[in-house]
């Protein structure tokens, strides 16, 4: 088993959207310098500004939990509550629209507003 504690896994390019999943992988970062992670600037003056975490979901045993920031909305937080820390962090190309456990293991599906809906999994 690997211990993937710190790493940050991104998506690799790998042609159109509307091309099958299997063109599309996350690569594992282990430097997290290496990561551009884009913040998304707010007006806290503006009538309700989108900041903080906006996205929020379970696992189906609550072992898990995933949080998008709407301050960094390409980046998803997935959460390992068993041990209280920071399991991953999935990088999107663009921002991630929705993201959303399986119901029956642990597994989630997100979207980022393309044709493609990303599958990730603790297990790779």
């Amino acid at each position: 088993e690997k211990d993937l504690s710190g790493a940050v896994s991104q998506p690799i390019a790998g042609g159109h959207a509307s091309q099958a999943v299997a063109n599309s992988a996350y690569q594992l970062v282990t430097n997290e310098d290496s990561l551009p992670l884009a913040v998304a600037r707010t007006d806290p003056e503006r009538a309700n500004p989108r900041m903080g975490v906006g996205l929020l979901a379970w696992s189906h045993d609550s072992s898990m939990m995933l949080t998008r920031n709407d301050n960094l909305p390409n980046t998803l937080w997935v959460w390992d509550t068993k041990h209280l820390t920071l399991h991953s962090l999935l990088h999107q190309l663009a921002p991630i629209k929705h993201a959303q456990w399986d119901p029956c293991r642990n597994r989630i599906a997100l979207c980022t507003g393309s044709r493609t809906v990303f599958v990730w999994s603790p297990q790779g």
